[in-house]
């Protein structure tokens, strides 16, 4: 009883604890201006990929019927 419930109890907590002070740190390293920068275009290529998914998407129906 005791393993389970002090594995469970640190596991939780540990990758949440990681990842906002990896978040934080990343952040405060990367300068601020550098992480909205990637965001940016991210999303940009995330756009131009659906839209060039959709075209060939109504294609494939028209087909099909």
């Amino acid at each position: 009883m005791e393993l389970p419930d002090l594995l469970g109890k640190t596991m939780r907590p540990t990758p949440v604890r990681f990842s906002y002070s990896n978040r934080g740190a990343s952040r405060r390293r990367s300068g601020f201006v550098s992480a909205p920068v990637a965001k940016k275009v991210a999303p940009s290529m995330t756009l131009v990929e659906q839209s060039v998914r959709m075209a060939p998407a109504p294609t494939r129906v028209v087909k099909a019927a």
